[in-house]
């Protein structure tokens, strides 16, 4: 019985799988880049991170504190019990309550989201202020 000689070789296939895989390379290079640009798309510009981060937030610590001093009034007015852990109250709240002013983002003009977290600490009520804006959010923000 003789053999066929017109097959493939040992060089035939390693030069098919070499072409292989450099297509294969390529093809995952170009998904690589058609993830990222897909990411960059959904979660917004990649410019508008670095405005944030040059924000002068010097605005917004002393917005924190007025938030602070309003959630502290509306506790002297309104005590609640936390013994049975803490309370949110939202900036909606002390607002329509007269405690507080509207806090307008510096940079948009826009409104910003907050709310002062009431919490007891030993026989002391701690409170802590969060905020969120356009162009800041107080870290620890839960929204």
């Amino acid at each position: 019985m003789a053999l066929n000689n017109h097959g493939w070789g040992l060089r035939e296939m390693i030069i098919f799988v070499s072409i292989l895989l450099l297509f294969l390379i390529i093809a995952s290079i170009f998904v690589l880049r058609l993830y990222n640009s897909l990411n960059e798309s959904i979660n917004g510009d990649t410019n508008t991170n670095e405005v944030v981060d040059n924000v002068d937030k010097s605005y917004y610590y002393h917005k924190e504190s007025e938030l602070l001093q309003s959630a502290q009034a509306y506790y002297d007015d309104v005590p609640f019990d936390l013994d049975n852990g803490s309370v949110n109250v939202y900036l909606n709240e002390l607002i329509s309550g007269g405690y507080s002013k509207q806090i307008v983002d510096e940079n948009t003009g826009n409104y910003c989201n907050g709310y002062a977290k009431y919490f007891k600490n030993q026989n002391t009520v701690d409170i802590d202020v969060f905020i969120k804006c356009d162009s800041y959010e107080t870290e620890g923000y839960i929204g």
